[in-house]
């Protein structure tokens, strides 16, 4: 299939350059943000050697990306949001918050499966699709399927954002019967397709993250494609499409399949613990390392992931020279909370996220928060949730340290911050392309 024409608009995202060159200084929210050019080496250098926030839906809000940035996150990814979904918007300035809001032109109903997980702001009837901060390092993944259709949504977006991400990887009912996300795996050429068409159209790095084609061969035609597309990265989570989150991923693979692209390549799977980091860098032969379940857990992973990382970003708590230590879960999910009630994030899409990050096996000395966290009604509720978490925690590990001191034992690597423990087991195997 030939790469869509331009059909969209008659109007292109300036380029970088074209933004800083402007003289004058603008208003908040005028005009467009500083990003890497499309180009040049800046978007390489964007990619290279980074520390990053995998999309997941729900989560990656404009809260969450805030801490997961404070904590040392140098990219963070927004969840994935449908072409035609982010067609209907409007982009609007929201003064009070200093935020810059994209509203669907729509009800929740229309907006489909999911649509109650557009937030409703606090003063208005506006429905937020996406929010986002000038300045903010979020690459924007559109799902899509057609190339026009996903460049009319990437047209709403792209001076908002630092890049664009396709979403080839979602195993997902609701988005691979539509043919987005891991349907696009059997169609590099539809890739391809889809990449040439946004990289061509719009001035910021286009990329996709995809998953393992069944065969070598395969996930390297899924890699060439993005790069001939002039894709400026691939990310590969190193699962195949019907792999369970369960099943561990294979790091390996990305040795042989991504060997030789002239595009920095970004490891996803399985970094739950910051020594994750360099031993995956390492197996994958990877460029860059994408994080998702790990920071879900307790986003303070990035706080001492740059100890097992060559370039780590500067965080503020390096910056203030504080120990990097990983925070206790619920230190990590009061300053969640925090940030969900600066940015006016709904009550639902925090609770549900704030329960996530309580997915572990035993939430040690805090029995019942869960069920506590399920049935709140207001911000109030989650806060006094989140305290009687932290207090029946901090006993529990009075008494684990106390206990310890008696018998000799080391405390638990559990009660400890310094140690993560992912709340599931991999099953792992000794890999193999199917084909």
């Amino acid at each position: 299939m030939p790469t869509a024409k331009r059909q969209a608009s008659d109007h292109k995202c300036p380029s970088a350059a074209a933004v800083s060159g402007r003289a004058g200084t603008k208003a908040f929210g005028e005009g467009d943000i500083e990003t890497p050019s499309a180009t040049s080496s800046s978007a390489w250098g964007f990619y290279d050697g980074k520390l990053i926030l995998a999309p997941m839906v729900h989560m990656n809000t404009l809260p969450f990306r805030s801490l997961c940035f404070e904590y040392g996150a140098q990219i963070c990814y927004s969840e994935e949001i449908l072409d035609f979904r982010i067609q209907h918007c409007t982009r609007k300035i929201n003064h009070r918050l200093k935020t810059v809001d994209f509203c669907y032109n729509g009800t929740m109903e229309d907006y489909g499966i999911h649509g109650n997980h557009l937030q409703k702001s606090k003063y208005s009837e506006d429905l937020i699709c996406f929010r986002t901060i000038p300045g903010e390092e979020v690459v924007f993944q559109i799902g899509s399927n057609d190339p026009v259709s996903a460049l009319r949504g990437a047209e709403v977006i792209c001076r908002d954002v630092k890049a664009i991400d396709l979403n080839c990887g979602c195993p997902k009912p609701f988005s691979v019967d539509r043919g987005y996300g891991a349907a696009l795996i059997q169609k590099p050429d539809s890739i391809k397709d889809i990449i040439a068409t946004l990289s061509r159209n719009v001035n910021i790095p286009v990329t996709a993250k995809i998953r393992l084609h069944d065969s070598r061969f395969g996930t390297q035609a899924l890699c060439k494609a993005v790069e001939s597309g002039g894709g400026s990265a691939v990310a590969v989570h190193a699962r195949f499409t019907e792999d369970r989150p369960t099943t561990a991923a294979a790091p390996q693979a990305l040795l042989t399949s991504t060997n030789g692209l002239s595009i920095p390549v970004i490891y996803n799977g399985d970094i739950f613990s910051p020594k994750d980091v360099k031993k995956y860098k390492s197996k994958s032969g990877a460029n860059s390392v994408m994080l998702a379940r790990g920071p879900m857990w307790n986003a303070s992973i990035f706080r001492v992931c740059g100890n097992n990382f060559s370039n780590p970003g500067k965080n503020e708590h390096e910056r203030k020279g504080e120990p990097l230590d990983m925070l206790p879960p619920y230190e990590v999910a009061k300053a969640y909370l925090e940030k969900c009630i600066s940015f006016e994030n709904g009550l639902d899409n925090t609770k549900k996220n704030i329960l996530s990050m309580m997915s572990f096996r035993k939430l040690m000395g805090a029995k019942g928060v869960r069920e506590q966290a399920e049935s709140a009604k207001s911000f109030q509720d989650l806060k006094n949730t989140i305290d009687q978490w932290a207090t029946g925690r901090k006993r529990f590990d009075e008494m684990t340290s106390s206990r310890g001191k008696r018998t000799g034992n080391k405390p638990s690597s559990q009660t400890t911050t310094k140690i993560f423990r992912a709340p599931m087991k991999l099953h792992y195997r000794k890999f193999e392309w199917k084909k």
